[in-house]
C-alpha cells in the first residue's frame, strides 16, 4: 500500500497574500488544478468498484446515489441526494421556477431545524469533508450550465450582424454570429474581483479616499458558537455554525459604522469576505467620512485608534481581549520561526518602533503612538513576553464590543489608494502543491506531473468557505451601485441573440439605444448633464 501525501510550498516569486500556508490542522479543504479564472473542472470522476468486479464503474456527478454511497454513515438508509427534476412543494413554488436548485438542497441539508436531529453535525471532519465535497459538486453543475450553453447566446456588433444578414442569400452556409464568452459568473472569480475594484475606485473618485481600513476577523470562541456546541466538539467541527454567527456578527458590526456613526457620518463603505487558509473567515472593510468627521490630526487618531495595551487595572476586560486577539505573532527573535517570517524578517514589519506620540505626516499609514511601558510586564498564553510594538492597531469599543481580533488602520494618509483596493480585491485562495509518495520497500519518489517538473498550482477552498457559499451568503457588500458604461464605436455596440433570431433583434428599436448614445443625447438636451463624467 502506498501512502500519498500532499506538500505545500511556498514560492518567493508568488503573491503570499494568495499563497499563504495553511495555519490550522483540524481544516478540512479541497485543492484542485483550475482553470485561468480559478473554476473548477466541469466534471468531476466518481467511481465504484462493484463487489462482483475488479473494474471500475463511473459514476456521474449529478446522480443521486452520490450522496449515500460516498458518505454511508451519514445515509445509512441510503437517502438519495439531489435530484436534477426535484420539485418544490406548494408553498414554495413560483411561476417561472419550481424545481429545487443544489443550492437549495444542500443549504437545508446543512441548516439548523428545530427538533430534527442532523448526523451531519456529528461528523468532525467527515461533516468537513461533505462540505468541500458538495461545494465541489456545486461549481462543477454551474460550470457545466455555463459551457453546455454558450452555443444557444450569441453576441455581434450591431453593424457586423447587418453585413452578414445581407449577406447569408450569397452565403447560405455562414454560421450566424460569433461565440460570446461571458465574463466569469463565479462569484470571487478574477473578472468579478476585478470588476469590484473598478467599482471601489469609482466610489473614490466621487467621495474621495477612504478614512478607515478595518479588518474584522471570527473567534472561534464566541460564545454564540460555544453554547452550540456539544463537550467533544470544537468550532472547527461545525463549520455551518461558525459561518452563521460571524455573518450576523458581521452585520451588527456594519450597522454600528454606518447606522449608528460610531465614527461620524460614513459617505461611502465597501466590504470584501475572505476566508484564505487561517480557517476562520474575515472581512476587509473601507469606511470614507464626511468632511466634518475627517480624521485630521493626530488627537484625532489617538481617540479612536490605539496601538498600545491597555491598562490592566482600568480597563482588565479590554486588556484580555487585545493581549489575546491583537499581539502580533510574536515573531523576530522572540519566534524566528513564525509564520509571517521572510528571510529573518517579519513581512509585517513587526516589531514596531517605540514612539511617543503618532505622526500622521507621513504618505502611507501614520506612525502610531507606541509608548515605552518597560516596567509593566505583559504575557500572551505561550509565555512569551511583549510590549507595544507587537500591538496590532484597534479601536477600544469594537475590541470591547466583539472580542474578535478587529485591526483598524487609519488609511486616508496612504498616497497609494490603488494598492488598498487590490489588496481587498486579490480574489480566491491558492495553493502551491507536490506529490509525495511512499511506498512500502521505504524508497520516498515525487510523482512530477508535468515536463519541468513545478509544484502544482492549484485553487484551495476550506470547508469554512465551502459552508458559506452553500448557504448563500455574499461575499462582498457597497453602499453604491456602480453601473458600468459601454464604450463602442457607430453601429459598435454589442447585443445579444438566440441563433434563430438574427433578424428580428436588428428592428428592435433599443438596439440604436445604448448606454453611450443615450449620454450623448442626454447631453445635447440638457445643458445640466455636462457634470456628468461618462
Amino acid at each position: 500500500m502506498k501512502k500519498i501525501s500532499l506538500i505545500f510550498t511556498r514560492n518567493v516569486h508568488d503573491d503570499q497574500r494568495v499563497y499563504n500556508a495553511p495555519r490550522t490542522l483540524d481544516d478540512v479543504a479541497i485543492v484542485y488544478v483550475a482553470d485561468r479564472d480559478g473554476n473548477i473542472p466541469a466534471q468531476l470522476d466518481f467511481a465504484v468498484q462493484p463487489s462482483d468486479s475488479n473494474t471500475l464503474k463511473r459514476i456521474n456527478m449529478l446522480s443521486k446515489h452520490l450522496d449515500p454511497m460516498t458518505f454511508p454513515l451519514f445515509f445509512p438508509n441510503g437517502d438519495f441526494g439531489w435530484i436534477t427534476h426535484l420539485s418544490h412543494n406548494m408553498d414554495h413554488a413560483t411561476e417561472k421556477r419550481n424545481k429545487v436548485t443544489i443550492l437549495e438542497f444542500y443549504s437545508n441539508k446543512i441548516g439548523i431545524h428545530r427538533n430534527h436531529f442532523n448526523p451531519l453535525f456529528y461528523g468532525g471532519k467527515l461533516f468537513q469533508q461533505y462540505l468541500v465535497y458538495v461545494y465541489a459538486r456545486y461549481e462543477a453543475n454551474r460550470m457545466t450550465y455555463v459551457r453546455n450553453n454558450q452555443k444557444t447566446l450569441r453576441v455581434e456588433s450591431y453593424k457586423g450582424l447587418l453585413d452578414h444578414v445581407n449577406n447569408m442569400s450569397r452565403d447560405n452556409n455562414a454560421r450566424i454570429g460569433n461565440i460570446f464568452i461571458l465574463p466569469s459568473s463565479f462569484v470571487g472569480g478574477p473578472r468579478f474581483m476585478s470588476k469590484l475594484y473598478q467599482d471601489n475606485m469609482a466610489m473614490v473618485r466621487k467621495f474621495g479616499r477612504p478614512d478607515l481600513f478595518i479588518t474584522f476577523t471570527c473567534n472561534p470562541k464566541w460564545e454564540e458558537i460555544k453554547s452550540e456546541l456539544q463537550s467533544f466538539q470544537n468550532s472547527s467541527d461545525r463549520p455551518d455554525l461558525v459561518t452563521q454567527v460571524f455573518r450576523l456578527k458581521l452585520k451588527e458590526f456594519l450597522d454600528d459604522i454606518v447606522k449608528r456613526k460610531i465614527f461620524g457620518e460614513i459617505l461611502a463603505y465597501v466590504y470584501v469576505l475572505e476566508h484564505q487558509k487561517r480557517g476562520l473567515p474575515h472581512a476587509h472593510c473601507l469606511f470614507t467620512l464626511s468632511n466634518q468627521d475627517k480624521i485630521k490630526t493626530s488627537d484625532d487618531v489617538d481617540n479612536i485608534i490605539s496601538a498600545e495595551l491597555p491598562n490592566r487595572h482600568e480597563q482588565p476586560e479590554l486588556y484580555n481581549v487585545i493581549l489575546t486577539h491583537n499581539i502580533h505573532g510574536p515573531c523576530g527573535r522572540l519566534n524566528p520561526n513564525s509564520i509571517c517570517m521572510i528571510d529573518g524578517s517579519c513581512s509585517k514589519n513587526f516589531p514596531k518602533a517605540f514612539c511617543s506620540e503618532t505622526d500622521v505626516s507621513t504618505d502611507g499609514y501614520p506612525i502610531y503612538r507606541r509608548r515605552n511601558n518597560s516596567h509593566e510586564a505583559h504575557f500572551t498564553r505561550s509565555n512569551i513576553q511583549v510590549d507595544n510594538r507587537f500591538v496590532v492597531p484597534y479601536n477600544s469599543f469594537l475590541s470591547l464590543k466583539y472580542n474578535a481580533h478587529i485591526n483598524v488602520e487609519l488609511c486616508s494618509t496612504v498616497k497609494a489608494i490603488k494598492y488598498i483596493n487590490k489588496y481587498i480585491t486579490k480574489g480566491y485562495d491558492c495553493a502551491r502543491i507536490g506529490i509525495q509518495v511512499n511506498s512500502n520497500d521505504n524508497v520516498e519518489r515525487v510523482v512530477d506531473y508535468d515536463e519541468i517538473k513545478q509544484y502544482l498550482n492549484c485553487r484551495y477552498i476550506s470547508s469554512q468557505e465551502a459552508a458559506w457559499h452553500l448557504q448563500d451568503f455574499p461575499i462582498h457588500g457597497q453602499s453604491y451601485s456602480v453601473v458600468m458604461l459601454s464604450i463602442h464605436l457607430k453601429d459598435g455596440q454589442s447585443i445579444f441573440f438566440q441563433e434563430n433570431e438574427a433578424e428580428s433583434v436588428l428592428r428592435r428599436e433599443s438596439v440604436a439605444c445604448m448606454t453611450l448614445t443615450a449620454y450623448f443625447d442626454l447631453n445635447i438636451s440638457d445643458s445640466s448633464a455636462h457634470q456628468y463624467l461618462y
